[in-house]
């Protein structure tokens, strides 16, 4: 039973620091958004990976990638983006 728990709270520790490593993300200029980009397909990839639900809400996605952009440049782009109805975040 200890190896159980053991194995589930080092599984929920290396979740929680993704998703943390994930709300830090921030693009705040233009020549930061591939690095950005970059970042976000990365921690998406091991959450999804790590079979995180919440990785899967596209309106989730689309909300949160909306208010990491702060860039003045990608603003029009990134309210766009969350307000478009159609598509999904892994089509962008």
């Amino acid at each position: 039973m200890k190896d159980k728990l053991s194995l589930s709270d080092l599984t929920m520790q290396r979740i929680v620091t993704h998703w943390s490593n994930f709300f830090s993300l921030r693009c705040e200029t233009k020549d930061e958004l591939l690095s950005f980009y970059s970042s976000v397909k990365k921690i998406i990839l091991k959450l999804t990976t790590a079979d995180s639900i919440a990785v899967k809400d596209d309106v989730f996605l689309k909300a949160f990638l909306a208010k990491a952009m702060a860039c003045p440049e990608l603003q029009s782009e990134s309210k766009k983006f969350l307000q478009e109805g159609s598509g999904t975040y892994s089509n962008r």
